[in-house]
């Protein structure tokens, strides 16, 4: 019945978020009573951790598996691709993780995020030390810990926009795009290397004002 309760309570969040998602629902959705809900579950605060935290787990594993030995640009964008791809079937569920946080008035659910947000940080202040030391560069401009918490939001946040907060499901395109963005700024704020920002394909330029 737990189970049966979690999945009801994935598909409730998913399509509903969480300010219009209520308890009822997700026992009408799975067929039971509201005894049996609360028999496993303090609210929806709680169900909805225990419906999330697998999906933590598992981006957690993906991160630390493939990101390995990612000392060039090229190789940053496949991971950071790979973390995308992984994150695309569960972004409904994270959207709502979210919206929820934001209406977190005692802070337990921006808590439990950080519990999974610190070691991704962590893992991104090693890859950016590993990075400086292979290519010589010394930068006391910014403390690493601080700039890799920078890098992670710029992270969290175009995923929001480009992928959690998408019409439909994101296409190959849109994961290779928010992958590329999001691996040249890691590396430019790593080793500060030049070149041209990627845009999308099709995307016009502007060729300045006409002198003509």
């Amino acid at each position: 019945m737990r189970e049966s309760l979690l999945r009801a309570a994935g598909d409730c969040f998913e399509q509903q978020g969480y300010s219009r998602t209520g308890v009822a629902d997700i026992t009408r959705r799975a067929a039971t009573s509201y005894s049996n809900f609360y028999r496993y579950f303090d609210g929806l605060d709680d169900v909805l951790i225990a419906a999330i935290d697998p999906v933590l787990v598992h981006l957690h594993h993906v991160v630390l598996e493939t990101g390995v030995d990612v000392l060039t640009q090229d190789a940053t964008e496949a991971w950071v691709r790979n973390f995308v791809e992984h994150y695309v079937p569960h972004r409904g569920l994270v959207r709502t993780f979210r919206e929820a946080m934001e209406l977190d008035r005692d802070g337990h659910l921006v808590e439990h995020w950080q519990t999974f947000r610190r070691p991704f940080i962590g893992h991104l202040v090693t890859w950016l030390d590993e990075v400086r030391a292979a290519h010589g560069i010394v930068d006391d401009a910014i403390a690493t810990d601080e700039l890799a918490d920078a890098l992670g939001a710029v992270h969290e946040q175009l995923v929001h926009l480009r992928i959690d907060l998408a019409p439909g499901t994101p296409d190959a395109h849109t994961i290779a795009q928010v992958a590329k963005v999001v691996a040249l700024t890691w590396w430019r704020a790593a080793v500060g290397v030049d070149g041209p920002m990627p845009r999308r394909t099709g995307q016009p330029v502007s060729a300045g004002p006409d002198t003509r």
